[in-house]
Order: structure tokens, then C-alpha cells, then sequence
């Protein structure tokens, strides 16, 4: 299936709003380069015990999710009550301000003295339909790292400098040989890996991100070290993978036998792939 086969069931509905959010959504879902979703479609659309409602119930709580995921990434939480067209438009503006034309400003913005939440609804001022107070009237929670990291894809623009292609090179080499010592399972950092972009970016973001998304609470010691581990791989952080693990588990959990369990874990783990 493609998105053409599911936009035409979408305008056989006969509800044109609903066409136009999916349509909307599906756009900026391309640009992120999120298109797989389209083969999960076909089950949806064929399921004989769904009704009309439960297909489009169920097409848009799946791109709502993509899109929530997205935002998740960005260490952006919004509102429980934030409408799926507001979250579409914010997702298009993460994605649109690295093409702002005056980088200046936005840059500006984020070295301001005031609350993160109005900073970043500032800047989305710039790249989207809404003002910035409407903007932090949506956001609950935005981790800091966010802005790091928009300076510092705005300054290597700014210099030109290239992408250290051995350095992803290398991360790629240690996280395939990682991923082979625990028996190549699937886990969470592997949404980086899988995106030659993603790698080689701040720690704490990766972290912020996965905290975000994920209730650690409830997760077993041994998951969470191999995340942790694999986000530590994935990260531009130059110093001792394991020191820069150590120096963020505060965040991960406040409960220090689970830290030394996680710490002690993450050792083995290491040990397996003769690294530190």
C-alpha cells in the first residue's frame, strides 16, 4: 500500500477535514523521512471487524503517535488536551526552523534569560501559523538540551563545517558490535541507529528523549542499562562511555539500589565489547 491507495479511501469517507489533517500529517511525516507506516495501513483498512469510525479512529491514533514520537524526540511535551492539528503544525515547525532564513534571531532566542517554554514557543512563532503565547499555553514540559542543540546545527551551518564522517563511521562499527553481544534485540536507541542523522548528537538529549517517552520506572534493570549503553554509543560525547552514563543517572532514577544495579549492569555489558 501507499499513501495514494489510503488517501483515496480517506476522500471516499466523504469527510473532507479528516482527509485534509491525515494529508497534512502524512507531509510533514515525509519530511522527517517517517514512510513506513503506510504498509501498517493495509491492516487497518482491511480489519472486517472495524466499522467506518474504528478505521479512522484507528488511521489517526497511529499518525498521531508517529507524530507524538516526533515531539518526544525533541524533549517537547505538550498539553493532554493539545489539538492533533496544533501538534502537526509545532512538528512542521521543529522540522522548518533549521531553514529559517535569518538564523541570527532564532539563535538570539535561545541564549535568552527567560523560561525555556517561552523560548521555544518563540522560535515556533517564527515557523508556524501561532503566537507565541497560544504556544505556551500547549507546552507542559521542554528539556533545555533542545536549545543546544539548535545552536549547534546552526553553527556548523554557519561555519560549513562537514560532517566527521569517521567519527559515525566508527559509532556505527562499535553500536553493530554492542547490538551483536546482546544477541541483536531490539531497543530503544535503536531509532538513532537506524538514522545516519540522528547519530553523533548530545547524550542528554538522547536521554531526554527516551525519559520522555518511556516509564524507566517500571522497566527491568537490564533494558534500561542497554539503552543507556546504546544512547552513550550513538552520542558525540568524547569522554569515557560509562562516566558519561554515571554523571546522568540521577535522572534515570532516584532510587540508589536500582542505580548501582543499572551501573553494575552497564559494566558487564562493556566488558562484553572490550570498552569502557
Amino acid at each position: 500500500m501507499n499513501y495514494g491507495e489510503l488517501k483515496q479511501y480517506l476522500v471516499n469517507t466523504g469527510d473532507n477535514e479528516f482527509v485534509d489533517l491525515i494529508d497534512r500529517a502524512n507531509t510533514v511525516l515525509e519530511k522527517y523521512e517517517v514512510e513506513d507506516y503506510i504498509l501498517n495501513m493495509e491492516n487497518i483498512l482491511t480489519n472486517p471487524n472495524f466499522t467506518d469510525q474504528d478505521t479512522k479512529d484507528s488511521i489517526r491514533a497511529t499518525i498521531e503517535g508517529l507524530i507524538n514520537h516526533i515531539l518526544n524526540l525533541h524533549t517537547l511535551v505538550l498539553n493532554e488536551n493539545v489539538l492533533f492539528s496544533d501538534k502537526i503544525e509545532i512538528t512542521n515547525g521543529l522540522y522548518e526552523m533549521s531553514f529559517y532564513e535569518d538564523k541570527d534571531i532564532i539563535l538570539n532566542i535561545c541564549d535568552k534569560d527567560t523560561p525555556s517554554t517561552e523560548r521555544l514557543s518563540e522560535i515556533l512563532s517564527l515557523v508556524t501559523p501561532f503566537q507565541t503565547e497560544y504556544l505556551m499555553s500547549l507546552i507542559q514540559e521542554i528539556d533545555d538540551s533542545i536549545f543546544d542543540m539548535i545552536k549547534r546545527d546552526f553553527i556548523v551551518e554557519q561555519e560549513d563545517e562537514s560532517i566527521d564522517i569517521d567519527s559515525i563511521k566508527n559509532k556505527v562499527t562499535m553500536y553493530a558490535k554492542f547490538k551483536e553481544s546482546i544477541g541483536n534485540i531490539y531497543i530503544y536507541s535503536d531509532i538513532y541507529f537506524q538514522n545516519p542523522n540522528s547519530i553523533n548528537m548530545p547524550f542528554d538529549l538522547y536521554l531526554s528523549a527516551y525519559l520522555n517517552e518511556q516509564n524507566v520506572d517500571s522497566l527491568d534493570i537490564e533494558i534500561i542499562a542497554k539503552v543507556l549503553l546504546g544512547l552513550s554509543i550513538l552520542s558525540d560525547n568524547n569522554s569515557l562511555i560509562l562516566d558519561t552514563i554515571r554523571k546522568s543517572l540521577s535522572r534515570v532514577t532516584t532510587d540508589m539500589s536500582r542505580s548501582v544495579q543499572i551501573d553494575k549492569t552497564i559494566s558487564i555489558l562493556l566488558g562484553k565489547i572490550g570498552t569502557s
